[in-house]
């Protein structure tokens, strides 16, 4: 605090001796040396004397450690940025699914808004410092968003120094006017990102189109007929069944039903059950912070992709497949039961095979008598503490497995269990992702990549002799012998042969298996089933105080 007063004191006795009372900081912030010296003086003051909170401290020292020009301020006027930036957090922020208090919203308002009545150094410098603060916390929390682990932080904070966060500065610098631009610019490019923020910026700016107008259905009803015409006024406020003026009978309200459930994920029993009844009064209005979360999921992606990709959604209990032009496969999946979760990543397919053998895993292997009982079983080969399941119609992995790097061992892969895929809540695999239309999963895959054939053959690797036994032990290698192209959808008329088959991709299919518990399906918002309790504790750690 002594070091402050040191300097606006020289600073004000050089104004009164050059008879120059109203400009308190001449050359204050424009004469830099080594760097900005003076802002960096003014962050080191206010940092300990004037309780400046900033949450990248660190980063902005080293950005004006390497920078000798002013990003937001220019001498003692506002900067085109910040009035830029002002109007992004007041106005814009939320349509991202952020939250404005996170970025300084109350100081930087008061600031901008009396800097005409008080342009000294001190407000210059605070103004510079808290808009450079606030603009590092919004890019950082559009490319990876608020849900990164604790521990990457450093990490991530010294990755996105000199990638992201000092460009986006400089570019601030050098177009002013295009801060909407830049922000946009590191936002994730997927499908079910881009309709869920849509949705929210029609939530936003329309509430009332689409909030709190669902008629909220009372279940259960004494009156049937009341309960069947509750439902039916419901169906028909998303638009299912409006051509339909008098009352439905029963097959007609059955079909409208069953409609409602596919779309939604349900068992399509066309009955009205507590399921169905829970998740049309879940329809009746949206959660900013639910929304908010789930786009942040999409965001910091280890595993860049070109518009082609694979999405497995934990809650919804559904994979989709996109190509450049929207989604272009869509599959049930059954996923991990709660005692053996699937887990959240990112990867990519490499490969297909067909009539795959099933490796039992280690969780299996542990049930009592479980690795005994199969050494008596003609489909299964015992090694040691090892158990094969052989391929064929009765393997746990059916006719297509789908692998991809995990360090778990979980993959995709068809199942002879297919009566998972009838109830509407799948969570029963020991981890693995179950896909019901696996041959139209794997069609997809070749109308992004050819597949490649490879044949293999045994050679001669090395020769070992040991003198003394006059012992010979040869070592073999196994290397590529011929290779075979298949290309447009061979898969299908692969598996009707019952063979094993090993196809390699010829180029890599990214696959993203997340955790969202809200999309948007039909322009209608759906929400899940929290399968997992994550969604609840993420909430209350990263928008309780909101």
């Amino acid at each position: 605090k002594h070091n402050l007063f040191a300097i606006l004191t020289i600073v004000l006795l050089n104004s009164c001796g050059n008879g120059n009372q109203n400009s308190l900081i001449p050359n204050f912030l424009t004469e830099k040396k080594n760097g900005n010296s003076q802002m960096l003086t003014m962050l080191d003051s206010l940092s300990k004397g004037e309780g400046i909170d900033l949450k990248n401290f660190a980063l902005i020292k080293s950005y004006y450690q390497t920078t000798s020009k002013n990003v937001f301020t220019d001498g003692n006027k506002i900067a085109t940025c910040a009035i830029n930036l002002k109007k992004f957090i007041d106005q814009d922020s939320k349509y991202y699914g952020l939250f404005a208090p996170s970025y300084h919203q109350k100081e930087i308002n008061q600031l901008v808004n009396n800097i005409d009545q008080k342009k000294d150094d001190l407000t210059i410098a605070k103004t510079e410092l808290y808009c450079t603060d606030a603009w590092m916390q919004l890019v950082k929390h559009l490319k990876n968003g608020r849900l990164y682990n604790d521990s990457n932080k450093v990490h991530l904070d010294t990755t996105l120094c000199k990638q992201v966060l000092f460009p986006a500065m400089d570019r601030l610098l050098t177009s002013p006017d295009s801060l909407a631009q830049i922000a946009q610019s590191f936002e994730p490019k997927m499908h079910d990102y881009d309709t869920l923020k849509s949705f929210l910026k029609t939530a936003i700016d329309n509430p009332a189109a689409l909030n709190n107008t669902f008629t909220k259905v009372i279940y259960p009803q004494k009156d049937s007929l009341q309960m069947v015409l509750s439902v039916m006024s419901r169906l028909k406020e998303e638009g299912i069944g409006v051509q339909i003026s008098r009352n439905p009978d029963s097959s007609e309200l059955a079909t409208l039903v069953k409609s409602y459930q596919e779309n939604h994920d349900l068992t399509p029993s066309g009955k009205i059950d507590a399921g169905l009844i829970n998740v049309l009064n879940k329809e009746s209005s949206y959660s900013f912070k639910r929304v908010a979360l789930t786009l942040d999921k999409f965001k910091n992606l280890k595993v860049p992709h070109k518009g082609n990709y694979v999405l497995v959604n934990i809650p919804s209990f559904v994979l989709r497949g996109y190509n450049a032009d929207g989604s272009a496969v869509e599959s049930k999946v059954a996923v991990g039961k709660l005692a053996s979760r699937t887990p959240i990543m990112e990867s990519e397919i490499s490969d297909i095979i067909i009539m795959p053998k099933w490796f039992v895993p280690p969780s299996i292997l542990k049930l009592p008598g479980y690795i005994d009982r199969k050494r008596r079983n003609p489909n299964y080969i015992v090694r040691g503490n090892t158990v094969i399941q052989k391929s064929g119609p009765g393997n746990a992995l059916g006719e297509m497995k789908f692998n991809f790097k995990s360090g778990n061992a979980i993959y995709l892969h068809d199942t002879n269990e297919k009566w998972a895929f009838g109830s509407s809540k799948r969570a029963v695999s020991h981890g693995c992702v179950r896909v019901q239309k696996y041959k139209e999963l794997a069609s997809f895959l070749t109308t992004l990549t050819p597949l490649v054939e490879y044949t293999y053959k045994k050679v001669e690797d090395k020769i070992k002799v040991d003198s003394i036994s006059n012992d010979t032990t040869r070592t073999y290698k196994y290397v590529v012998k011929d290779s075979v192209v298949h290309k447009g959808d061979a898969v299908p008329g692969m598996v009707k042969y019952k063979s094993h088959m090993e196809l390699t991709l010829q180029n890599k299919v990214p696959i993203y298996i997340k955790y969202m518990t809200c999309a948007i399906r039909n322009g209608k918002l759906v929400t899940y089933n929290d399968v997992y309790g994550i969604d609840k504790g993420l909430e209350e750690k990263y928008f309780g105080g909101m």
